[in-house]
């Protein structure tokens, strides 16, 4: 195994890593990230109007008098399945998208560049794992902050919800690596679980500082695209308009590519400081 001289895991050396990879290969990254959010839209527009629209026309067509409630309960349950199913689209495309982009930072970082078809395409062979991790680890988190909620709320509301938010936090901290770690090692989906576990243990106040220091930049961003909108409203309410949905999207596709790319230049940060592992192994597995 080829190893390097391990490194601590720095907060601002993760976060320019991950900028600067980021803006090397920004256009490739915004396409797959516009790409996704496309196909987000139009699974949810085609998959909504099949399966609402059979249970509407199911619920339609049965005679009111005789079979009103069963009906009823017909629309209920093809909306519940069809919700389920969407999600679960929904969230395999997203993760789609991620694994496409995990690919390309891992390119980039052994000084590489790979394309927007290479990394489509390496993504698409693993996204059945990626999403059983995703989906699995989403509702590790969510019953654990359900179950805490549920107990400290009989002490108070507040209680319990601050308490579920620090739960969710520190589940997700611990689980961030688990799809680069699906994507880059492919040990199944709860090894995958198992491993982030593993690589975050020691570091997990580092990395809920990177988001603390992201979260500040992108308040930054926002504040500043707020104030660019209302300076060009005043001369145009129109352009306005429409700098301002222009701006939105961009900041939205540039939020999706830096959260794939910052939990792939995480995983590769932690690896160099727990393992000593270089670049050129952690991708070996590509060639």
């Amino acid at each position: 195994m080829s190893v390097t001289t391990a490194q601590p895991f720095r907060i601002g050396g993760v976060i320019s890593q991950t900028l600067s990879t980021l803006f090397n290969n920004l256009v490739t990254f915004l396409v797959i990230s516009l790409i996704v959010t496309v196909l987000m839209y139009v699974v949810i527009f085609i998959v909504g109007m099949v399966v609402f629209g059979a249970a509407m026309m199911g619920g339609a067509g049965m005679d009111p008098a005789g079979a009103g409630m069963m009906g009823l309960a017909s629309l209920g349950i093809g909306a519940i399945l069809g919700l389920i199913l969407i999600f679960v689209l929904i969230m395999a495309v997203n993760q789609l998208g991620v694994a496409a982009i995990t690919y390309g930072t891992v390119q980039s970082l052994r000084g590489r560049k790979a394309g927007i078809g290479e990394c489509l395409s390496r993504g698409l062979s693993v996204v059945g794992q990626v999403l059983g991790v995703a989906i699995l680890g989403s509702l590790i988190v969510a019953v654990g902050a359900g179950i805490v909620y549920f107990i400290l709320s009989f002490i108070h509301d507040i209680v319990g919800i601050l308490a579920a938010a620090i739960v969710g936090v520190a589940g997700f901290i611990v689980l961030w690596v688990a799809v680069p770690v699906a994507v880059i090692e492919r040990p199944g989906i709860i090894a995958s679980l198992q491993r982030s576990i593993t690589l975050t243990a020691g570091y997990r106040w580092h990395i809920l500082g990177v988001f603390l220091l992201l979260f500040v930049i992108a308040i930054a961003i926002v504040v500043a695209i707020g104030i660019v909108v209302a300076i060009i409203s005043v001369i145009s309410s129109g352009l306005g308009g429409i700098v301002s949905f222009l701006l939105n999207v961009g900041f939205s596709l540039v939020i999706t590519a830096l959260a794939a790319t910052l939990a792939a230049v995480g995983y590769y940060s932690l690896r160099v400081a727990k393992e000593g592992v270089d670049i050129g192994e952690i991708a070996k597995v590509f060639d």
